[in-house]
């Protein structure tokens, strides 16, 4: 797989519209009712944003996120209608989720690897050296459709798990190489 890294200022107004989506809903779920810390789940939601931003940069990828990030997307998909606007507004269409990719057969089993080593190629390639909740991890894996991909990843401060917080994404993505 080729990868060629657009330059930044040609994501700015992708970045522009993915720093308006709230995630404080999912993000109050994540850590009060499904029990994880505060740490695991701030990595987890800016792992969906860079998965997001994968989305949008290749758009007929076949993506496969971590547990943590597919989670993140689960609980975005179970607000049907804020996904379907969030959506809209990020990408112009919908973003489907195909679950059953290495299910279906020993061919289609080897398809969700290569998909694997191609999702962390390209998150290696835009993050540098990430946390491991957000790379794909062979058991730790799952299945996205052709048609997502997406990843969101700036090194300003991002607001998005508590009202008034603010974090980085240094502590994410150290070596990112996107400036």
């Amino acid at each position: 797989m080729s990868i060629e890294k657009p330059r930044f200022e040609t994501l700015r107004p992708f970045l522009s519209k993915l720093d308006k989506i709230d995630l404080g809903a999912i993000s109050h779920v994540l850590e009060h009712k499904k029990g994880w810390s505060y740490q695991k789940t701030v990595r987890a939601i800016l792992g969906y944003l860079a998965f997001l931003l994968l989305v949008y940069l290749y758009p007929d990828q076949k993506l496969v996120p971590s547990v943590e990030v597919d989670t993140v997307w689960h609980h975005h998909i179970l607000d049907t209608l804020k996904y379907t606007e969030d959506c809209e507004t990020l990408f112009g269409y919908y973003v489907h989720h195909f679950p059953y990719l290495g299910e279906r057969g020993q061919v289609d089993q080897q398809e969700l690897q290569q998909s694997f080593a191609d999702t962390k190629q390209l998150l290696v390639k835009f993050l540098g050296t990430v946390s491991e909740d957000v790379l794909p991890q062979g058991e730790n894996a799952r299945n996205c459709p052709p048609q997502s991909s997406g990843c969101c990843l700036r090194k300003d401060t991002v607001k998005l798990v508590r009202p008034g917080s603010s974090l980085t994404l240094e502590a994410l993505m150290p070596n990112s190489s996107i400036s």
